[in-house]
Formats: C-alpha cells, sequence, structure tokens
C-alpha cells in the first residue's frame, strides 16, 4: 500500500493512499469466506456456495464490504505508519468507483490532527507569591461562624414573625412547573438580606402553619417558584464565646487555644491558595508558548465541553457565555494541554501502574461518585499533575510583597468546609 501525506492549513492532512491488485484482491478473498458462512443462495447449501457464484450473485453487496474494509483498514495502517495523531472522524473520498478483484484501488481522506508544537523556556519560568497573613478579623469570623452553628433556636409564641426572626420551613422550588430544589427544614433570616426580596416580603407577619407561594421570573422569562409551609417562627440565641465555648466545640483548654487552632486552619487554607495561584500563573504561560493554529472542529469540540462543565456547574441553567468568550477559553485550555503534552514527551515524566492503582484507590474510598475515572483519564491528571510540580520546582518565584486578600466571608467559609467534613466523617462511623 502507498501512502502520501499533504499538509493543509488548519492542522489538516490530506491522505492519498494506493491499494496493489494483489491487495484488494485479499480483501474480496476475506469477504468471500465470511459471506460463505452464512449467505443463502437456491440450489446451494448454506454454507457451501462457491466462492465465484458469491461474487456472482453477490457483487454489489461484496464491494461495499470489501470497500468499508479498505476504508478503516487502511486509516488506521495510514495514522500509524505517517504518526499521525487525528482529533476528528475522517472525511473519506472514493469516487464513483467501487474496489474490483484483480485491479488496483485509491482513494484519499482529510482530517484534522493534532498540531505539532515545539515549546522553549519552560524551565526557570518567572513566578510570583503572595505572602500570606492571617489577621484577627478574619480569626473572629472564622469564631463567629462556629457561634453561629451552635445557636439556639427557640419558637416564638403570640406574636408574627418580624425582622430578624428565624423561619423554619419545608418547600419545594419549582422552574416552570418542574421542581429542581428540595427545602426540608430550612432555616432563613428575616430582613438579612440572604433571600430573595420577593419571599422576604411573603415571610413578614407569618405565623406556624401558613402556607406562602412566591413566583419570581428568572433569566429569559424563566417562571420561579417556591411553595413554602411555615413549620416555625423562631428566635436566635448565641452562646458567650469564652473558655467554656472552647472546650465545648472539642479538645481545646481554653479561647486562646481555640483561636489558635482557627488560625492554624486558616493560614494552611490561605497557603493552599497561594499555591493554586502559583499553579495558575504556570498553566496560563504553558498557554502563552504555543503558537499553533488550532484544528476547527477540536475547538468547536472543546467549547461544548466548556459549556457543559459550565452549565454542571451552575446546576443546569444556561450559561450564557457569548461564542468569542467559549472560544478564548476553548484555546487556551488546548494550547496548555498541547504544551503539557510535549513537556511530558521532551522530559520522559511517567506514571507508574502502582501510582495509578493508589489513585483510583483514594478516589474509590473517597466515596465522590463524581470522581470516577477511566484509567486514560486519571493517568493523564497525575501526568498534568507530575508536569506542573516539575515546573513549579525548575520555576523562579519572587515575593510580591503584598499579602493574599482574604475576607472575612472566605474565613467563614473555611469553617464552613472543615464542619461539612467533619459532619461527614461522624455520619461513616458505624458502630
Amino acid at each position: 500500500m502507498k501512502i502520501d501525506t499533504e499538509n493543509l492549513p488548519d492542522s489538516i492532512t490530506r491522505i492519498r493512499v494506493e491499494l496493489e491488485p494483489e491487495e484488494v484482491s485479499r480483501y474480496f478473498d476475506d469477504s468471500v469466506l465470511q459471506f460463505a458462512r452464512t449467505a443463502q443462495i437456491p440450489g446451494f447449501r448454506k454454507g457451501k456456495v462457491p466462492g465465484h457464484i458469491l461474487e456472482m450473485k453477490l457483487s454489489k453487496s461484496l464491494q461495499a464490504e470489501v470497500l468499508e474494509k479498505i476504508c478503516k483498514n487502511s486509516y488506521t495502517k495510514a495514522c500509524d505508519e505517517k504518526e499521525l495523531h487525528p482529533v476528528s472522524e475522517p472525511d473519506i473520498d472514493t469516487g464513483e468507483e467501487l474496489p474490483c478483484r484483480n485491479k488496483p484501488y485509491g482513494f484519499t481522506f482529510t482530517v484534522e490532527t493534532k498540531p505539532e508544537v515545539s515549546i522553549d523556556g519552560y524551565k526557570g519560568m518567572g513566578l510570583e507569591r503572595e505572602k500570606v497573613e492571617i489577621t484577627d478579623e478574619l480569626v473572629e469570623a472564622a469564631l463567629q461562624y462556629k457561634r453561629e452553628k451552635r445557636a439556639e433556636f427557640l419558637s416564638v409564641t403570640g406574636r408574627s414573625a418580624m425582622k430578624g426572626d428565624w423561619i423554619l420551613l419545608d418547600g419545594e422550588c419549582l422552574l416552570d412547573g418542574k421542581m429542581i430544589q428540595d427545602l426540608p427544614d430550612y432555616r432563613v433570616e428575616m430582613g438579612s438580606g440572604n433571600i430573595p426580596r420577593e419571599i422576604d416580603e411573603a415571610l413578614a407577619g407569618c405565623t406556624a402553619g401558613d402556607e406562602k407561594e412566591v413566583n419570581l421570573t428568572g433569566e429569559k422569562g424563566k417562571q420561579i417558584t417556591y411553595k413554602l409551609r411555615i413549620k416555625a417562627v423562631e428566635e436566635r440565641r448565641l452562646l458567650i464565646v469564652d473558655d467554656e465555648f472552647a472546650r465545648d466545640i472539642g479538645e481545646f483548654k481554653n479561647l486562646e487555644e481555640l483561636r489558635n487552632d482557627i488560625r492554624k486552619k486558616l493560614k494552611a487554607a490561605a497557603e493552599a491558595r497561594v499555591e493554586q495561584n502559583l499553579r495558575n500563573q504556570v498553566r496560563e504561560k504553558l498557554a502563552g508558548m504555543v503558537d499553533a493554529k488550532l484544528p476547527p472542529k477540536l475547538v468547536e469540540k472543546q467549547k461544548e465541553h466548556v459549556k457543559r462543565i459550565s452549565k454542571a456547574l451552575l446546576g443546569g441553567e444556561d450559561t450564557g457565555n457569548d461564542d468569542e468568550k467559549l472560544k478564548n477559553i476553548a484555546e487556551t485550555q488546548l494550547k496548555e494541554h498541547l504544551a503539557i503534552e510535549e513537556i511530558i514527551r521532551k522530559e520522559k515524566i511517567t506514571v507508574t501502574d502502582e501510582e495509578l492503582e493508589k489513585a483510583g484507590a483514594e478516589i474509590r474510598a473517597s466515596g465522590k461518585k463524581g470522581e470516577e475515572e477511566n484509567s486514560d483519564d486519571l493517568r493523564w491528571r497525575l501526568e498534568k499533575k507530575k508536569t506542573i510540580d516539575f515546573l513549579l520546582s525548575n520555576a523562579k518565584i519572587e515575593d510580591k510583597g503584598e499579602r493574599l486578600i482574604m475576607t472575612p466571608e472566605e474565613a467563614r467559609l473555611v469553617e464552613e468546609r472543615e464542619s461539612a467534613l467533619r459532619d461527614k466523617m461522624g455520619r461513616s462511623v458505624k458502630v
């Protein structure tokens, strides 16, 4: 088989395949044997039809079968021999002629292939690192969350709900008549600004046993309906933050020890964010090192992937991203991917089977069903992590001199995640 390739714009490769007569005949021999096992021709027993009779009776079907096999096998062989890496299905042009026994046969196919990249300067890239500083304000914000988490709620009697009260309710949220969220034993604070104004106004003056229906108009005119059943109107009683409070929370001798523990956790969270910021800088710089024209179909495929991920993160809502923004994100991600692949090749970065098995076991043990991955995806994720670790170890990192900004709200979130993890660990223990 003769294979000729031609590089076209946009990382498209045209391949011309020419088969010799004897090669074409071998395809016919294979197909005749396959047809002979099942063909039923009047005058012959099943499986006993001579080959030349089959070719005469089933000429068109046989030629179509041979053509399919030739295209499939030739495409695979051409990609292997020419070291092509297709990123889309090929467009095949066989013309109008079908293959015939003892005659040469040729056809062409075009396919988008992964562009070749050559990057330099990835060792010693310049990065900037923020300074970690945990203020007393952040510690107090996290401590306040602990206080609120352990607050007591007492039912109000003799009056209706007013600003500052908490409403314990059941209900559901519907989108265009279809339930999208259940709200069992859900607490909201009146006048806090944390719930839609329309719901706040509807709950004003309510008492236990009331039912409320609130209609809102969402994006693109979608109808959002909240059906709420009031279980109780409550006042929140906060505990005094003192040494006894600290001892009740956990193995802390006093309040100062609790504050030190909070500061330690906030510092670890801030340092993790600094580390993530460094990794993001590496990824951005890698994408900037790739100067290659990306295949249009590959970009479109990545755009759809970006859109699906964004939609999933927003709970099924349309992302609203315009096409140009999606294209920029997709191209950046693809360039980063190509750069990492090239570094893996040049630096011979590998993931062992033991490392792969260990990572898979950790995912399975975590119980996070959404994180199951096939071995190829997991291997790539580990290779990518190793590559960025390699680049960080060879980078020139300078301290910016300015501290990482963490807001009190973010400090509360750190404590909230810690609390959720403790709850999960507690639920997982079976006696």
